[in-house]
């Protein structure tokens, strides 16, 4: 299969979000998005894909994520819209928590309505990933289980993965394969009380209990396979 590529552009930091055509480019060719992926997107987040890829690209190159996953994420958690708003206060392409924009915009010295515009909430939501993402870099992870787990803490939060990792360590699990850590996420629920006092010294999961592990789950599974399609069809290089 053909694979396709965004427009070249070269982004200055003071001119982010440069003009872009909606298409991509090839070496010798323009194909629009709609040739080959028209069947994993509707309209409208195809539209919105064409818009902001630019963004997308940009932020993913300087924070080392590869663009396709996070086109990934936004899939899962927004079908691209950015009006989307969990019932937790998650908003925008990459359902953002309030808390993570403060620590966000703390940390580059911004205020927090910095985030809340689509291109604000995409540097956000890639940062964040990004950080998440270079957490388990020295643990002796593989690629894929790192992505995995990087995923799912993006769901989840980084702490219940720690906790679904020792608990795979205690019940002779591999911590480093995430269909161990993914069989020990049921283990974090108040269900197990009884097995959480071998394995805390607190008599419960360090970061409290967890019934979401089903969320979490199909969450990873989801974007894993929407990133899997994007890898076929989207060039990594710019």
């Amino acid at each position: 299969m053909r694979k396709i590529l965004f427009n070249t552009f070269w982004f200055v930091p003071l001119v982010v979000f440069g003009c872009f055509d909606g298409s991509f480019a090839g070496k010798n060719e323009t194909v629009f998005i709609q040739e080959e992926v028209s069947t994993k997107l509707d309209k409208k987040s195809l539209v919105i894909l064409n818009k902001y890829g630019n963004t997308i690209r940009y932020y993913s190159e300087k924070y080392g994520v590869d663009w396709r996953l996070v086109a990934a994420v936004i899939t899962v958690e927004s079908r691209f819209d950015h009006s989307a708003e969990s019932h937790k206060g998650a908003k925008g392409f990459m359902q953002v928590m309030p808390a993570t924009q403060d620590e966000i915009a703390e940390k580059f010295g911004l205020e927090r309505e910095a985030f809340d515009d689509p291109h604000g909430n995409i540097r956000a939501g890639v940062y964040y990933l990004s950080q998440i993402y270079k957490q388990f870099g020295d643990d002796g992870l593989s690629e894929e289980n790192r992505i995995k787990f990087t995923l799912a803490s993006y769901n989840a939060g980084p702490g219940r993965i720690i906790d679904a990792r020792k608990m795979a360590a205690y019940v002779n699990d591999d911590p480093k394969e995430w269909k161990s850590v993914k069989n020990s996420l049921p283990l974090l629920s108040k269900k197990y009380a009884s097995l959480h006092r071998f394995v805390w010294e607190e008599r419960k999961p360090s970061n409290g209990y967890f019934k979401g592990w089903k969320e979490t789950a199909n969450y990873v599974e989801n974007v894993m396979g929407y990133y899997g399609e994007y890898r076929k069809v989207l060039d990594k290089n710019v």
